[in-house]
């Protein structure tokens, strides 16, 4: 018998709090790259989320 464990998913997008705690940073320094175009953001509803994929992308270039 096998025994399987419950396949964790990764969040496709964060809240920019989320992706200031993931990055080390201040949550005005996210909304601070999003205003000047160097991180998309999109609204879902009254919520502002932000790609896992993108904060990657920023972070591989080095412009955190």
């Amino acid at each position: 018998m096998s025994s399987t464990r419950p396949t964790q998913l990764r969040p496709l997008a964060v809240s920019p709090q989320q992706a200031a705690q993931l990055c080390g940073c201040s949550r005005q320094h996210i909304y601070n790259l999003i205003g000047r175009g160097e991180l998309r953001a999109a609204k879902l509803g009254g919520l502002t989320r932000i790609r896992v994929a993108d904060l990657e992308a920023l972070l591989d270039r080095g412009e955190l």
